[in-house]
């Protein structure tokens, strides 16, 4: 079981965090955990947190059930996505965009500045391309 978590320095009180188990304890399916100010520990197919981060949620739960099947290009083209529409500017590019990607088996590969260029290129070419037909989802990306 590989367990990874981020941070930016010490977890004061009032902060949130997010742990993503890449495999191991459900049929080797990835598992994100949100661990919140207030002490709960919820587990989410997809989430988002921080100022304008509404708007990141709605994308995340109309798109949610199209992660099991999506590969890596199409998870972080999503997670783009859901970044482009919080954005103040509606802007994503190499200067605003980070991406972390753990593997099945617990490696972690960080792209940052230009290295993250390819995804925004992709992010890019779908806005050019013709929207897909939106599915509407009553099931909450929560997981119980």
């Amino acid at each position: 079981m590989a367990w990874v978590c981020w941070w930016l320095g010490p977890r004061y009180s009032g902060q949130a965090l997010f742990c993503a188990n890449s495999g191991g304890l459900q049929e080797g399916k990835p598992r994100l955990f949100y661990a919140a100010p207030t002490g709960l520990f919820d587990e989410y197919k997809a989430h988002a947190i921080g100022a304008r981060s509404q708007a990141a949620r709605t994308y995340l739960e109309r798109t949610y059930e199209q992660y099991p099947e999506a590969s890596i290009d199409e998870l972080v083209l999503h997670g783009a996505k859901a970044l482009r529409e919080s954005a103040a500017d509606h802007d994503v590019n190499c200067k605003n965009l980070s991406v972390c990607v753990i593997d099945v088996n617990g490696n972690l590969k960080t792209y940052d500045d230009e290295a993250c260029q390819p995804f925004v290129d992709l992010l890019k070419a779908s806005e050019d391309a013709p929207p897909a037909p939106a599915e509407e989802s009553t099931q909450a990306m929560e997981t119980e």
